[in-house]
């Protein structure tokens, strides 16, 4: 996006940019997303059967992922998009192993849930990717791969197309406990549940009652009621769990932040800290002639638009903003129940802000736009009194589309309004981070990939550093607070953001004191300090949280929850308060390398010693040490492996008619620093040669 006002990034540090997606992310073009190699699964992921199991496709997928189910299933289509197939749909056709795994690469919704982003991927989606690396190099597959149903289904459609080799559906082979994503009475799987029961086939069948969980999409309301839906349904499911610990605060934390920071800009509104702006939403085609009076089709919240586009857009900014339309009390030109309203082009100059995204048939840029009014008949004048919201970021399946990833127009639109009260960044990072998943160490480039190299519209000043995730809980928490102090007024002018009673929020019409004790400001001890090994299982330190002068209690104070605590790399350990304490602490360690193991020596000509080791997927490098005695502190030679591919390293110009002591340990690089697991077993080589 090349961006015309100045309240708007011209170009928005490229260089920066780039530098910051160097080990990580290659930017393609505008619109495209790809990961490097290393992210790529070359092994195969075992399926941990204590996850839940949980059959969807489409955009219902999106809320199976927030809530770290194990998906079974997905719409070949969306495997498969126009220009970038990697299925085995029509655009597939004729493409060899090599270019569908080239093109996976560059398919969001499979790179972040299924590749290295996260410590904690989809089993399997990973194995999906995996296929695709094991048919461009000749390997073994996986056959725990998400099946792609090959049908054109909507998200609220249930799988019931019989595949004969399987003897039931795609979605319902695996026998998922959860079926998420039925429409309606009409809309299930319960004859295909039957006939499982029936035919007995696999062990269990005969007692085979998955729990079916309709999908919501009309709203981000609903959105927010699915995800409270299928996390209830998860906690039914006997023992078994979701990957990143209780849905159901998961589904808490989404609630939370779809209202609460709207809350929190309403406050700063009433306060007077910030004034309530003017938005226009419009289809940016306009009626096709040029003029003041041309008109354009605007829309509010309860514009019906199929799978939402613009009419999502204006569900993000009402609540903070006078939608024009009402501003101007433009006459309805639809029918009972389906409004229509346009504005024309001289009552689009009292907007402050004017959004067009969502547009399928009619994409523009902030300049595309600027153009447009000027043919119109605006001056410059009229267009320094505006601003443009003309390009969403990228996402799984899009902010404007029927998903719970809506959530993340809420600080992206904000963002746009209220830059000074809300950093769109922050907003997404946040997202990225506790409902994507992703490793905290990737949030800068997601944001790069998402949204630089897409080209959105971004407030100049607005800048990724300085995240915290705990200033984005103090701003929710303060649009709570604004709630309870006026929730009699809310309830009436904005039911939208009503806080349901899963959040507790209690309401008052004057403020009120908390009562509850932040956890904050407590210690948190008994983080290891030192690197713990890598060992297959999951690390839980056994922590303590003292708060004052107070020992905290387990279970009855604050609860423990782990994550990124299996493989190597930067563990978080995660302290809720409960009780009579509230908010969170984090606090971190390291996971390092498991031990190196030394495969052997070779002695070669002129005063050279090959080494060679077994290989660690899971580290990114090696350091190799030699010596002429045990300790290899004598005659001391190191050589520092970057690849860990590689896996053999030869030293030169070592001293004749001496053996040498050679050891290597393997390193993982966090947080830009490496951290070394243990070194192998000293191993001694022959005499060197001449």
């Amino acid at each position: 996006m090349n961006l015309v006002h100045t309240s708007r990034k011209k170009v928005l540090a490229l260089v920066v940019a780039v530098a910051m997606l160097a080990t990580l992310i290659t930017p393609l073009s505008a619109s495209a997303y790809t990961i490097d190699d290393s992210l790529v699964p070359t092994e195969p992921m075992e399926v941990d059967n204590n996850i839940i199991k949980i059959g969807a496709h489409a955009a219902a997928t999106t809320a199976v992922h927030y809530l770290g189910g194990n998906l079974v299933t997905e719409r070949g289509s969306d495997f498969d998009k126009e220009g970038g197939a990697y299925g085995e749909g029509e655009n597939s056709a004729g493409l060899s192993a090599a270019q569908k795994l080239e093109n996976a690469k560059s398919g969001l919704n499979l790179t972040i849930f299924g590749s290295k982003l996260t410590s904690n991927p989809d089993p399997y989606l990973w194995n999906y990717f995996y296929n695709l690396y094991a048919d461009a190099n000749n390997k073994e597959k996986s056959n725990d791969a998400v099946y792609l149903i090959p049908q054109q289904m909507g998200p609220t459609s249930a799988d019931t197309t019989i595949i004969e080799e399987l003897g039931t559906s795609y979605t319902l082979d695996r026998r998922p406990e959860i079926l998420y994503g039925i429409g309606n009475d009409t809309q299930n799987y319960n004859s295909l549940i039957e006939d499982i029961r029936a035919k007995d086939a696999k062990e269990g069948d005969a007692n085979y009652n998955p729990i079916q969980v309709q999908a919501k999409s009309g709203s981000i309301v609903n959105q927010t009621e699915t995800m409270y839906d299928l996390a209830k349904a998860m906690n039914q499911v006997e023992g078994k769990h979701g990957r990143y610990g209780d849905p159901m605060e998961i589904a808490k934390k989404y609630e939370r932040l779809q209202k609460g920071l709207q809350l929190y800009v309403m406050s700063k509104i009433a306060s007077g800290e910030i004034q309530k702006k003017k938005v226009a939403v419009i289809d940016a085609a306009g009626s096709g002639t040029e003029g003041l009076n041309n008109r354009y089709a605007a829309f509010t919240s309860d514009v019906s638009q199929g799978t939402a586009d613009s009419q999502r857009a204006a569900e993000y900014a009402e609540n903070v903003s006078d939608n024009l339309v009402n501003v101007l009390n433009v006459k309805d030109e639809g029918s009972e129940g389906a409004p229509v309203y346009y504005l024309t082009a001289e009552q689009l100059k009292q907007a402050d802000v004017i959004i067009t995204i969502g547009q399928r048939n009619t994409p523009t840029t902030e300049e595309g736009m600027t153009e447009k009014l000027r043919a119109d008949g605006w001056t410059d004048e009229d267009l320094k009194d505006v601003s443009f919201f003309t390009t969403a970021p990228d996402g799984i399946f899009g902010i404007v589309m029927n998903s719970v990833e809506n959530v993340m127009g809420i600080p992206v639109i904000l963002g746009s309004l209220y830059p000074e009260t809300v950093n769109m960044y922050h907003g997404a990072m946040y997202i990225y981070e506790n409902f994507w998943h992703t490793d905290s160490a990737n949030l800068n480039a997601l944001i790069n990939a998402n949204f630089n190299e897409t080209g959105v519209d971004v407030p100049q000043g607005v800048t990724a550093a300085g995240y915290d995730s705990n200033k984005i809980e103090q701003m929710v928490d303060e649009g709570f607070a604004y709630y309870s102090a006026h929730a009699s007024s809310i309830k009436q002018t904005n039911p939208k953001l009503v806080p349901t009673e899963n959040l507790g929020i209690k309401e008052a019409e004057t403020p009120t004191t908390p009562t509850k004790t932040s956890i904050r400001n407590a210690t948190i001890t008994g983080v290891p300090s030192k690197a713990s090994a890598y060992t297959g299982k999951r690390k839980k330190p056994n922590v303590k949280v003292v708060l004052g002068a107070k020992t905290l209690r387990n279970g009855t104070d604050y609860k423990v929850t782990y994550s990124n605590n299996l493989r190597p790399g930067r563990a978080t350990i995660t302290v809720t308060g409960i009780g009579n304490y509230t908010d969170t602490k984090k606090a971190y360690f390291n996971i390092s390398p498991k031990k190196a193991s030394m495969k052997k020596t070779k002695v070669k000509k002129n005063r050279r010693l090959t080494v060679t080791w077994k290989r660690q997927t899971m580290a990114t490098g090696y350091q190799v040490v030699v010596g002429t005695n045990r300790a290899t502190t004598k005659n001391r030679k190191v050589i520092n492996v970057t690849r860990n591919k590689t896996t053999s390293k030869t030293f030169k110009k070592l001293k004749r008619g001496k053996r040498y002591y050679v050891k290597v340990r393997a390193y993982k690089k966090i947080n830009g620093k490496k951290v070394y697991g243990a070194y192998s077993k000293v191993k001694k080589s022959a005499k060197i040669k001449r």
